[in-house]
């Protein structure tokens, strides 16, 4: 277990790390429209993230029944199936993005709202690389491997956190030389889809290294597959809509509040802190 409870530590730093490079933005209504992207964000993540659950309900079935064929297929018809969610969750989160800003962020605050709409337009390209890292990695734990997923998202952690310093920032921001480019939370969405884009070309090339075997990004879906692995994914998925929808409600009980602007700011921050 402890990989795993290192790995969920290094994510809360990353968390918190993020609240604070965005939250020392000179724009505050960067951490607004952070706050208020977080609804789709999280929505996303969790949808992708419901493959990753049979992935590694079905790995670990073969796994445990020493049947290497069967696993090696479970992997690789729940990572085509996960890349061809991804890209489907990537266009909704493009053609949402417009609109949801007028949603989730008060009408007079416009700064947050295109801050907004820029951050979920450039984060939407990431998804589906969050999905092939999600779906690699429960298949490493169906095999009862989760160094390897604390290794290679660790070294995505650290990508991250160190692409922030640098796009984030501009140059001369840390000490007198240092570089940046200064692109504000722009830039913290695309230090996030590089790391990402990073991270899952590292776990497909990992798998080589494990039972798993050589995996191939695009494959062909099976539908028999396709439906043992809906099956489990789908109560996943649900159970995502409905908390991520609770979340989303709240939000817009704020969004209608007393000082709104600030208050998706706060709610930002909290849920940093609350992570850990």
């Amino acid at each position: 277990a402890w990989p795993a409870v290192a790995l969920n530590g290094l994510q809360k730093l990353n968390t918190l790390l993020d609240t604070y490079f965005i939250g020392h933005l000179p724009e505050k209504a960067a951490l607004t429209a952070h706050g208020a992207a977080m609804n789709v964000m999280f929505m996303m993540f969790s949808l992708a993230m419901a493959i990753s659950v049979a992935a590694t309900a079905l790995v670990a079935r073969a796994y445990g029944a020493k049947t290497p064929s069967e696993y090696r297929e479970a992997a690789r018809q729940s990572l085509t199936l996960s890349l061809l969610i991804g890209l489907v969750l990537s266009g909704l989160c493009l053609f949402v993005a417009k609109g949801a800003a007028s949603i989730f962020i008060p009408a007079s605050d416009l700064a947050a709202q295109e801050l907004f709409r820029q951050f979920l337009t450039i984060y939407a390209f990431g998804i589906p690389a969050s999905a092939i890292i999600t779906t690699l990695g429960g298949s490493f734990r169906g095999l009862g491997d989760t160094k390897s997923p604390m290794w290679i998202s660790g070294f995505q952690i650290a990508l991250h956190i160190a692409l922030n310093t640098i796009f984030i920032y501009g140059p001369n921001h840390w000490f007198p030389g240092s570089p940046g480019f200064g692109w504000g939370l722009s830039g913290a969405a695309i230090s996030l889809v590089a790391s990402s884009g990073v991270s899952a070309i590292t776990y497909v090339f990992w798998c080589r290294r494990t039972d798993l075997g050589k995996v191939a990004l695009i494959g062909r879906p099976v539908m028999s597959w396709t439906k043992r692995i809906l099956n489990i994914a789908f109560p996943s998925a649900l159970q995502a809509i409905l908390r991520v929808g609770s979340f989303s409600f709240f939000t817009l009980i704020l969004a209608k509040g007393a000082s709104s602007s600030a208050a998706m700011g706060a709610l930002r921050v909290g849920i940093a802190i609350e992570s850990i």
